[in-house]
């Protein structure tokens, strides 16, 4: 395995009248590309696509400043940071009062406001062993009485939300205390984490089994429509309150930060998203008045720029591309250059594990490298079966792409 640390650049092509005379004839609607995604269930999301859309329906306790350099956690729903007490043992949060879920049929016609105990119930779900996810130990441990009540969910198949934990409990409406059997200041980024955003009990109950496709948050969007491997439409939700734009010290960020003094926000009334597996059919229906915005990097980008400018034709069309970099820690399990080694090694994981998807796609990536290009078809086809037995979308999305590849190259 090499670790390699990348800063990916990325090429951002915007139509210059996006937010201009089209947005208001067209109610201010965003029209944008993804792949597709699995769930909508922020304790069973595992997947980077439905993490996006995911954090503009659900919020949690705290968020990342994303105009601070570095990053920093700062209140959402929270009415202010934590107090934290007891050697950095036990925290007290407050959740600001007002806070209104989006409405749905499970409160019976009810304005439902966001309390401490949703975040007692959504933590809980977090930890819970037979969701998707399947738990999270490390919090679990760190939680006061918390592995008890886990180890008897993962023993029965069912987690008991009623039983008491006495590291998380809604000490008033509106106060979240935790006790922690350790000092841990991580604790914090897990509550800006999509993990512990608030979901409502009654709204999860009474979707059952369809609740990664009926989401209910107090974010700034509500799910309109969801034609999987089609498109999905967020509304504006109109139970949310108006908030500000963020503040920044930063000079750089001045300009922008005066630009949307004094601007109600969220500005969108809708959203609206393709689903788009791969760069060139985005580009297309960007190049087509489809898309308002794509986010491209790779080889692509020879279409677009002559010496890493936008091209004229382009630029004449009131385009404008933005170009940034991405941190990013990379992974990197193939061996490129020892295709036959790295064959062998996922061979045996696959033995180990038949059912690890990332195994599969990763073996058939191998295969491929080395020309075995229908032993790759084969090893595909299994892992493509594999993970939609598993619900693993995403990861039989990636594998389709691989397939389509490996079988192009051996018809060649």
């Amino acid at each position: 395995m090499v670790l390699r640390r990348l800063r990916f650049v990325f090429l951002l092509l915007v139509l210059g009248l996006a937010f201009g005379a089209r947005a208001a004839a067209d109610a201010k609607v965003l029209r944008l590309a993804l792949s597709d995604i699995a769930y909508l269930d922020p304790q069973q999301i595992s997947d980077l696509y439905s993490t996006r859309i995911a954090n503009v329906i659900f919020e949690g306790l705290y968020q990342f400043d994303y105009l601070a350099t570095p990053a920093r956690v700062v209140p959402n729903t929270a009415a202010a940071m934590p107090d934290i007490t007891d050697g950095g043992r036990t925290w007290t949060i407050r959740v600001k009062p007002g806070i209104m879920f989006a409405a749905d049929p499970a409160f019976k016609g009810k304005r439902r406001e966001l309390v401490a105990e949703d975040y007692v119930y959504s933590i809980k779900r977090r930890l819970d062993p037979n969701l998707k996810r399947g738990g999270e130990p490390a919090l679990t441990d760190l939680l006061v009485g918390a592995r008890p009540v886990i180890d008897a969910a993962k023993k029965t198949g069912k987690l008991d939300f009623d039983a008491k934990i006495d590291g998380l409990q809604a000490i008033d409406r509106h106060t979240l205390r935790l006790k922690l059997t350790a000092v841990d200041y991580t604790i914090l980024e897990r509550l800006a984490d999509l993990g512990t955003y608030a979901v409502a009990r009654e709204a999860v109950e009474a979707a059952g089994a369809d609740v990664v496709a009926k989401p209910v948050g107090t974010g700034p969007f509500r799910l309109r429509e969801w034609k999987r491997g089609s498109k999905v439409v967020l509304e504006a939700n109109p139970s949310y309150r108006p908030i500000a734009f963020p503040d920044s010290s930063d000079p750089a960020l001045q300009p922008l930060v005066q630009a949307m003094k004094g601007r109600r926000l969220p500005a969108l009334s809708r959203i609206e998203i393709s689903i788009i597996e791969e760069q060139v059919p985005e580009l297309l229906a960007f190049d087509q008045g489809g898309l308002d915005y794509v986010a491209l990097g790779g080889s692509i980008l020879t279409r677009l720029l002559d010496n890493g400018r936008l091209k004229p034709e382009l630029a004449r069309r009131d385009i404008a591309h933005y170009r940034y970099t991405i941190p990013a820690l990379i992974y990197t399990y193939l061996n490129q250059d020892d295709p036959e080694r790295a064959i062998t090694h996922l061979a045996e994981a696959i033995h180990l594990d038949p059912a690890y998807s990332a195994a599969w796609k990763l073996y058939g990536k191998a295969l491929a490298a080395a020309g075995r290009h229908a032993d790759a078809l084969a090893a595909l086809d299994q892992g493509i079966a594999t993970a939609q037995a598993k619900g693993d979308v995403q990861a039989a999305k990636e594998m389709q792409v691989f397939r389509k590849r490996a079988l192009k190259a051996l018809e060649d």
